[in-house]
């Protein structure tokens, strides 16, 4: 079964899919193969959800092989990938496929009122996906 998972992304990289520069998101941690989409939380300080993505696939692998893969898809200088990177040595390479932006950001509660940023990920129920997609 898919899921659907929400992701806080700084403005300028959640920018960067939106306007199709950035094709691949880097994560130390992600979630499973089975989610699908994922909503983009821009953090502060838009705080609001902007747009989503489909998930092409998520590569696993070391900090240097997913730069040497991906340094150009990513929108991130690499010293700032080395930093991010820093003190780990997975990498998680989300390959992006398709985007959607909205014309209006949503609020977090306009999706569900329950709903606080998530810190690096947080699932979504489909009825709530459902609910994001009506007002896209």
């Amino acid at each position: 079964m898919n899921k659907i998972a929400i992701m806080p992304i700084q403005p300028r990289y959640a920018e960067a899919i939106l306007n199709g520069e950035k094709t691949v998101e880097f994560r130390r941690r992600t979630f499973g193969d089975h989610v699908r989409f994922v909503l983009i939380y821009a953090s502060s300080p838009v705080q609001k959800v902007v747009g989503f993505f489909e998930i092409d696939e998520i590569c696993r692998t070391s900090p240097s092989e997913a730069w040497k893969l991906f340094q150009n898809l990513g929108s991130i200088d690499e010293q700032s990938f080395l930093d991010y990177y820093n003190g780990t040595n997975e990498a998680n390479a989300i390959k992006i496929k398709k985007v959607k932006q909205f014309q209006n950001p949503l609020e977090l509660n306009q999706i569900n009122q329950k709903f606080l940023p998530p810190q690096s990920y947080r699932y979504v129920s489909a009825d709530d996906f459902e609910r994001v997609r009506a007002f896209a």
